[in-house]
């Protein structure tokens, strides 16, 4: 005789009740609402943050004046000349820690962020010479009229400022070099210096003032050892944003040529 287990005994009685019941469809019962049972939670909806807005980019060129000759912003070129021409800033600081500085100056913030950025390339085993720095009005009468008498004036004028059109008279504009092959040459934009210059010389408050093909607007060919401090937030803003000249970032005319 054959053992059923139990759960084999429920199908069975299971299928014999079902038989002898009537053909009809058999209906599953459901549970009746209970008006007293708490019905189940509804998902909770978090709430939900608005979309982030794209800010606008805004930088305050108003908080230094572009005309006044004591400005760290002041923009100097061929339709601004210095106010007064003659000016002289003050107080001047000799670059003495830097090679070839014992004779030059710069004002004293401007010195103070070269020697800085001088201190950070030796770190960084790059070499750095000062070629010119201040220059008085006087000296820069001197420089121009050589230039004039070897180059004519309209080929001068692409490369050296009339006298109180120069930035060197702020005292915030300083002429580098690495080595002397290239001192005051374009093959200095070939240098590991100038390539470092390029990428940090922000970070310092110095700014290429007249960088390659942008002569329309400054009015001087492509000078790579030219670097001019206007304080560090300015300089960055520059580089963040790609501006090349202070004449673009101001908003002011091209100056290709002098006014008169």
């Amino acid at each position: 005789m054959v053992a059923i287990g139990s759960l084999a005994l429920g199908v069975i009685a299971a299928y014999a009740w079902n038989e002898a019941q009537p053909d009809v469809d058999v209906v599953v019962p459901t549970a009746s609402a209970d008006s007293s049972a708490t019905p189940p939670p509804s998902p909770a909806v978090l709430p939900t943050e608005p979309a982030p807005t794209a800010t606008e980019h805004t930088f305050n060129t108003e908080l230094h004046s572009i005309d006044a000759a004591t400005s760290l912003w002041v923009v100097v070129n061929k339709v601004r000349p210095l106010e007064p021409a003659t000016h002289e800033p003050s107080p001047l600081i000799p670059l003495t820690a830097l090679p070839g500085g014992s004779d030059q100056q710069l004002v004293l913030e401007a010195a103070a962020a070269l020697v800085a950025l001088y201190e950070r390339l030796q770190a960084d085993g790059l070499p750095l010479s000062v070629a010119t720095a201040y220059r008085s009005y006087e000296y820069q009468s001197e420089i121009y009229q050589e230039y004039v008498a070897v180059w004519g004036r309209a080929h001068t004028e692409t490369l050296v400022a009339r006298p109180g059109y120069s930035e060197h008279q702020t005292g915030l504009a300083v002429d580098v070099f690495a080595a002397s092959a290239c001192r005051i040459k374009e093959c200095f934009a070939d240098e590991p210096t100038y390539a470092w210059l390029v990428d940090n010389a922000a970070d310092f408050g110095f700014i290429e003032r007249y960088p390659a093909g942008a002569q329309a607007v400054t009015g001087y060919q492509f000078e790579p050892w030219h670097w001019r401090y206007v304080g560090s937030e300015l300089a960055q803003e520059m580089r963040s944003q790609g501006i090349l000249t202070l004449e673009e970032l101001f908003d002011l005319p091209p100056a290709p040529t002098y006014a008169e």
